[in-house]
């Protein structure tokens, strides 16, 4: 049996981006994300640089859309440690198909499959048990970005406490 992360959403409603706070970092990173993609569709992996949002790199989280003989997979290239304070454990580098719950799975590689088909951010409020099952009331917003212009790339995942600011 596989270990699982251990950060189980218990609600998940979607929101506009105008139901997030303007100094919580998923507004924060919104506004970052705006400015690289311009007038793209979606920006480029390549014009991302954290050295221009250190404050919101604990809150970040790269998932890259990959395939495998099993399919398609996402990998965990970059995991803030806000993400791993709530996990327990750092899943960098590791395959999604093999750290989460088969349902959590399915639902992160349909969200980047469709925020990067559609070029469009999604944020969300969420309720989530951490690995001590403590409950969070959390929002996070999942932004494209495209590899070498295709539509293959990464999601972007920023997660805070809802009511915080930076």
């Amino acid at each position: 049996m596989r270990e699982t992360q251990k950060l189980k959403y218990t609600s998940y409603r979607k929101i506009s981006d105008q139901e997030v706070p303007a100094d919580h970092p998923v507004r924060l990173f919104a506004d970052h994300w705006r400015k690289l993609r311009g007038d793209r569709p979606i920006p480029a992996r390549q014009d991302f640089s954290p050295i221009n949002v250190p404050v919101l790199l604990p809150y970040l989280v790269v998932l890259e859309l990959t395939e495998t003989d099993d399919g398609p997979d996402l990998h965990t290239r970059l995991e803030g440690e806000y993400m791993i304070s709530l996990t327990g454990r750092s899943n960098m580098g590791a395959s999604a198909r093999h750290v989460m719950e088969e349902d959590g799975y399915f639902a992160r590689l349909q969200e980047a499959r469709e925020t990067l088909g559609n070029g469009e951010a999604q944020f969300a409020e969420i309720e989530a048990l951490d690995h001590k099952n403590k409950t969070h009331k959390l929002l996070r917003g999942v932004f494209p970005f495209v590899l070498d212009g295709d539509r293959k790339g990464q999601i972007f995942i920023v997660v805070g406490e809802n009511g915080m600011s930076l």
